[in-house]
């Protein structure tokens, strides 16, 4: 396992943008990697922009809660819970 920052894709511009959030993974992601990231809202496409979050960096009050990314985005269908 190992942790990832992603970036969410924004609704209006299809830009992936705003603050990273850390995600936990067994998946070869790398840096630009299009993944579906699940959230509280449901599951929303992202990118990778940290394939490499030490585990240092991890708050350890929230380290268990961390969701993991599990798939990558498919070009032919849009995730539950997206735009």
């Amino acid at each position: 396992m190992k942790y990832v920052s992603v970036a969410y894709k924004n609704e209006v511009t299809g830009e992936y943008t705003g603050r990273a959030y850390s995600y936990t993974t067994e998946l070869p992601l790398k840096k630009g990697d299009k993944v579906i990231a699940p959230t509280y809202k449901g599951n929303s496409p992202a990118i990778v922009v940290n394939d490499n979050v030490p585990e240092g960096m991890i708050d350890e009050r929230w380290a268990d809660k961390l969701r993991a990314i599990t798939q990558y985005q498919s070009e032919e269908a849009e995730p539950d819970g997206c735009c």
